[in-house]
This record gives C-alpha cells, structure tokens and sequence, in this order.
C-alpha cells in the first residue's frame, strides 16, 4: 500500500508512492537517526513538542534540517508508531521549510526549490501516514489526524503545482485528497478529487494508475449508496481489469481496491 515518498525523482514518482508496507518499514536505517526519532517521541510524550522542534532546529544548515525533518517524520512512523509524534513534527517541518524557501526565493532561487522540495515530501507523508484505509494495527487514528491528512494533501498539490509537476506527480496528489476525504465520508468531494487524479493519470499514460482512481470513484458511489449496484458493477469491471493487466503494479492495485473498500464496508 502507499505509505511514503522517499524519491524526489518525477519518473518513479508513481512507483515510489505505491510500495508495500514491510519496504519502508525494514529499511535500514544510521542508527544516529533512531536515536533521535526516540528521542523526539519521549519528548513528545513529556508534552515538549516545542522543546523537540528547537532541539531539531538547534544546528546545521537549512538543508540539513530540512532533511532531518522528513526523516524524523517516517522514522516516527515506521520505527516508533507514534502517528501522535509525527503530526506535530511534521507541521513543524513543514512550517519551517516554506518559511526559509519564502526568505531565500529572491536571494537563492534553487535553495528556495529544495525547501519546497522537502515540504512537498513531508507534506505527503503526513497525509498518507494519517489514512485509516491502510488499516494499519499498530498506529491509532483520530478524527484530528484524518483532518490533519486532508490539509497536508491539500498542501500538497499546491506545492506539486509550484513546483512545475508532471500529471503523474498530481495524480498521486489528488488521490491523497480523495483518500481522505473518501475517509471523512465527504464522497462528493471525493469523488471530484478522484476524477482528477484519473484524468491526470491518463495525461500521464499510467493506465494502470487511471483504472485505480476510477476504482476508487466506483467505491465512493458504493459506501454514499449512488447508484450502488452500477457502482458495485463498475468496481468489479475495474478490478478485474487491473488483474488482466498483469503487472505487479496492477494486481497490487487491484488488491489495494478490494481491502480498501472491505475495510470502509465495515
């Protein structure tokens, strides 16, 4: 399932996006990193999320930071669990890097980049981290991290547009808008964002990835109660047509559709 971004190149953009859950979470990791992933968790804990914030922005340079940010944010995922750790380090980062990309646009237009390059990232870990449709056992989500997902998303295809994007890049943006809200039960709204994550799909020839976002239009329509036995027709048509495709890609896709809408059925 898609949980994280961890390749800022547009042309596996799609790929990285929609990887299994034991890839990221067994990767291996300096253990300087987990220590201080611990470390913010604890403080977090202690309710010292200001403290963590200026102890990750004590020293180094902007990139450093930047950098220690997106890997604070999935190692606090993945490693510790600790979606609630992760919320409020996120937006830190987040915060951080659009207020320096903002102070360096006149002065360093690629420095300026970069910043947005990782609020971009972090953005949508953020948004995909706090999906309750991964049915993830061991992290907890709340309405708050839901609401917290769908901003992030949100954020997330305006700076995808910024930064001049390829229609794959915002198919995957408009699909972590139509997740959450899918998750939030606003199926008007999810819809609309899955139709452009198709459409966008389509301009960049993932048919793959156009058949998904359709699957997922057919489900909002099942769990709103739209026309349910037409939709629920048009979702088989669509998994079955990601099964014929064959490829890995395609079957995890089918798989992902069909797990997905059990879980929300429930």
């Amino acid at each position: 399932m898609i949980r994280c971004l961890v390749d800022l190149c547009p042309i596996i953009f799609i790929v990285a996006l929609f990887i299994p859950l034991f890839a990221m979470s067994q990767q291996k990791i300096d253990p300087e990193r987990l220590e201080m992933a611990a470390t913010v968790k604890k403080m977090v804990d202690e309710k010292d999320s200001y403290g963590a914030i200026e102890m990750i922005q004590d020293k180094g340079g902007l990139e450093e930071i930047a950098q220690r940010y997106e890997f604070l944010v999935r190692d606090l995922f993945w490693q510790e669990k600790a979606l609630h750790a992760v919320m409020p380090i996120a937006r830190a980062g987040i915060q951080y890097c659009l207020t320096k990309a903002n102070e360096l646009s006149e002065k360093d237009s690629a420095a300026a980049h970069k910043m947005l390059d990782y609020a971009k990232i972090i953005s949508y870990n953020l948004s995909s981290f706090t999906w309750p449709g991964w049915d993830e056992k061991d992290v907890l989500i709340t309405d708050e991290a839901i609401v917290a997902g769908l901003e992030a998303a949100m954020l997330n295809v305006r700076l995808v547009e910024r930064l001049g994007a390829n229609p794959g890049q915002l198919s995957n943006s408009y699909w972590a808008i139509g997740a959450q809200y899918l998750a939030m039960k606003e199926y008007a709204e999810a819809k609309a964002a899955f139709e452009s994550a198709a459409n966008y799909a389509q301009k960049a020839g993932g048919k793959d990835a156009e058949l998904m976002n359709n699957g997922y239009m057919a489900m909002a329509k099942i769990l709103e109660g739209t026309d349910k036995e037409k939709a629920q027709a048009d979702f088989n048509k669509t998994v079955k047509a990601l099964q014929d495709i064959g490829t890995d890609d395609s079957k995890f896709f089918a798989d992902q559709l069909v797990s997905v809408l059990k879980f929300f059925s429930q």
